[in-house]
């Protein structure tokens, strides 16, 4: 289930073989990109003319972003923490390739390169001692594996005869339990595992798109949210067993949980729209403005810059790898598009750094905005 290794000729052939996959699947993505452009997919999505040109499409707030961090060493940054991670004082930047400990008052600012590249890597707590380990979540193309704090590969996932891999989430349960959960395409459904290799339990389902673990109740439990082949939003609790299942407006399939709302709540883009979706399936709010594309990958928060007593600021970025483009956008209490930006390379990363400022990462640098 996961294979564990050491610092040893072993680890060094799982970083290859990560490497090689990655290679494989970027030369793929350039074979599919050339095969397009002599016109023999006629089907491909092609960009939107509204992201055909990068810059500011609406400012009423003199928005404007401060460079804080930039490494191409690092690759694609996937995730951040502006607060740090580790009760060190530093920021924390995470990339495909490795991290970064940045700024603050008493932050002794030092980088990592990860023994093997990742897809999409998220800062993890995974053994409980508050300093971060790094998932590796996976794709089609790559199997999921864990980076422990120095970067060095601890285990890599072993999928056997299950269909390719389309996430992972870490889930902690109400006994303090760490596993994984992972989801397929086709018809392998979705599998609960611990770091030791036991599989807990595995469900049926068909091609479970994205998995995000969320408190739904408030409990201090964690449930696992589900999309799946039926566009179908489901709720399922820490064995497995289906809470809820419901079909959200539009086809559900690529979403965010909305950092920072309560109670918890999910986004996703449909015809335009950025949707906001109660874990009961119901659309609690839509921002309906022609700058969101169908093919983004959300990344939803909110803010309250005007304070607690007032309603909530929307800051969405929504990006694409298959058109290299990224709208940045914040609304404002009332619904209103205040700022939106057309940003020319996918991001991939963002988080509150405070009640009016966040960061976002795109490519392998990260800016921050203060909202004035």
């Amino acid at each position: 289930m996961f294979k564990l290794v050491g610092p040893s000729d072993e680890t060094r052939g799982m970083s290859r073989t990560a490497l090689i996959a990655v290679a494989i699947a970027g030369l793929f993505a350039l074979a599919v990109v050339a095969v397009a452009r002599l016109g023999l997919l006629p089907d491909l999505p092609k960009r939107p003319a509204n992201l055909e040109v990068g810059g500011v499409l609406v400012d009423t707030l003199g928005l404007e972003g401060r460079a804080v961090f930039a490494d191409p060493g690092l690759g694609r940054i996937t995730d951040l923490h502006p607060h740090g991670f580790d009760g060190s004082g530093c920021g924390l930047v995470v990339g495909q390739r490795g991290a970064a400990w940045v700024g603050g008052d008493g932050c002794v600012p030092r980088r990592i390169s990860f023994e093997a590249d990742g897809t999409h890597v998220d800062a993890v707590d995974w053994d409980g001692d508050d300093a971060p380990e790094f998932l590796s979540r996976g794709e089609w193309c790559c199997l999921p594996f864990l980076l422990d704090d120095s970067g060095r590969l601890i285990w890599q996932f072993e999928r056997g005869e299950r269909d390719a891999v389309n996430d992972t989430a870490v889930l902690r349960d109400a006994n303090g339990q760490t596993d994984l959960v992972v989801t397929f395409n086709g018809g392998s459904g979705l599998l609960r595992v611990s770091a030791d290799g036991s599989e807990r339990w595995q469900r049926e389902d068909g091609n479970v798109w994205q998995v995000a673990t969320i408190d739904a109740d408030g409990d201090g439990r964690a449930e696992i949210a589900h999309s799946n082949a039926a566009g179908a939003l489901v709720l399922r609790d820490a064995d497995g067993e289906i809470l809820s299942e419901t079909r959200p407006e539009g086809y559900f399939s690529d979403f965010s949980t909305v950092a920072g709302m309560t109670p918890p709540a999910v986004s996703h883009v449909e015809d335009g729209r950025i949707l906001i979706i109660g874990l009961d399936g119901r659309t609690r709010r839509t921002y309906e403005k022609g700058w969101a594309f169908d093919q983004a990958e959300p990344r939803i928060m909110v803010l309250h810059p005007e304070g607690p007593e007032h309603g909530p600021w929307l800051v969405a970025l929504l990006s694409s790898r298959l058109f290299d483009r990224s709208v940045l956008a914040v609304h404002d209490a009332s619904g209103h598009p205040a700022y939106v930006a057309v940003l020319e390379e996918p991001c991939q990363a963002i988080a509150p750094l405070g009640a009016r400022s966040f960061w976002v990462g795109c490519g392998s640098h990260v800016t921050a905005y203060d909202i004035p």
